[in-house]
């Protein structure tokens, strides 16, 4: 099983070497780079683009900042950004976009801190309704009454 991790942060990182230390193919993203890269000599591959990450896998997961940086990951074609210049490694409209190229039948697995407005904000895009179904699952309860579950 192939699964993409986006964002190799402070939950990222040991998300993806326990994915890969229980033996799956894990294909990891970040937009600072040089965070993704350690994961490499562990044997994940490391993603120009969240689009690269994304492609073919069955499984997604993101684990990014914020909504907007989820909504701006799995909808710009955009590669790492530079620190220095806030640009990105790939841009323009030939870039793919994460909705584009993840596979129909794959499960998107968000795992980010976004919050009730972003969780609402996020599950209805049109890609993602038409091909799957959503529902919200808080690691934590925000609010309490998040029986959904």
């Amino acid at each position: 099983m192939r699964i993409a991790v986006l964002g190799t942060g402070v939950m990222g990182t040991p998300l993806a070497r326990n994915l890969l230390g229980a033996g799956f193919q894990v294909r990891v993203w970040n937009r600072t780079r040089h965070k993704a890269e350690p994961l490499a000599a562990e044997g994940a591959y490391v993603a120009d683009s969240p689009a690269d990450a994304a492609s073919g896998v069955h499984v997604l997961v993101t684990m990014l900042a914020d909504g907007p940086a989820v909504e701006a990951t799995m909808t710009a074609g955009h590669g790492a950004e530079s620190a220095e210049s806030g640009t990105s490694a790939e841009s323009g409209p030939s870039a793919p976009s994460v909705l584009s190229t993840l596979p129909p039948d794959a499960v998107w697995i968000q795992m980010s801190t976004v919050g009730v407005q972003w969780a609402g904000r996020l599950g209805p895009w049109p890609a993602i309704a038409s091909a799957m179904s959503t529902r919200p699952c808080p690691a934590a309860p925000d609010p309490p009454n998040t029986e959904s579950c």
